[in-house]
Parts: C-alpha cells; sequence; structure tokens
C-alpha cells in the first residue's frame, strides 16, 4: 500500500552487520536484487568491503543512492544476449567517479556530472 507521500517502499542496507568475508558476495546480491538485469562485479578490496544503500521505490520508478568500496560493475555480451536491459539509468556520482566502457571506449565521470547510459 503506498505512503501519503507516493512512496512505495523504502529501505537502508549496509555490509557492517555482515561478516567481512562475505560482504563482498552481500554486496553483490543486493545490488543484482536492485536491476532488472542480470550483471556481474568484481571487488578490488573483497576480504573487507564496506558498503551502504538506500531506496526509495514507487510502482513505477526506483531511486538507489549508495556508498561503497571499490567496485567494477559490468555486463558481458551473454548478459545482454539473454536478458536484454530496455531501462534507463541516471547515473551521478557526488564523489569518486565512474567509468562506463563500451568496447574500445569509455568516459569517465566526476562529482557532479551525470549521464544516462
Amino acid at each position: 500500500m503506498p505512503t501519503t507521500d507516493g512512496v512505495d517502499s523504502f529501505e537502508s542496507t549496509t555490509t557492517h552487520h555482515v561478516a567481512r568475508h562475505e560482504r563482498a558476495d552481500y554486496w553483490a546480491e543486493l545490488v543484482q536484487s536492485h536491476q532488472r538485469a542480470r550483471l556481474s562485479s568484481v571487488f578490488p578490496h573483497q576480504r573487507d568491503f564496506h558498503g551502504r544503500s538506500v531506496r526509495r521505490r514507487t510502482a513505477s520508478y526506483q531511486m538507489i543512492g549508495w556508498e561503497a568500496d571499490a567496485v567494477t560493475y559490468y555486463r558481458t555480451a551473454e548478459h545482454v544476449c539473454t536478458d536484454s536491459d530496455e531501462d534507463y539509468r541516471l547515473m551521478l556520482p557526488t564523489t569518486g567517479h565512474i567509468t562506463i566502457r563500451q568496447n574500445d571506449r569509455h568516459t569517465s565521470m566526476a562529482p557532479g556530472t551525470g549521464c544516462l547510459p
């Protein structure tokens, strides 16, 4: 049942309560659960990963904010062929940076810049 402000759900999650050796796997599953398309993750510092996220959802849209240690998210050609993704995502870093790559091309976004990949 929607709340009076139009938000169907609000959730806040952190890896703080997860055993250190399980945090990266927990985070990968959490991020995957927020997506409608399959993706994979690589964690440079898997042994003691830290992350937290906030998600607000309505029947039509969701907004996710997160702060996390370095992670590479990617979709392979197999991901795309078996699970296409027609949704838009507004990506807007507030700290750190985002690099988007496709084939041999890439672009980096600094805080305050955004794109719809």
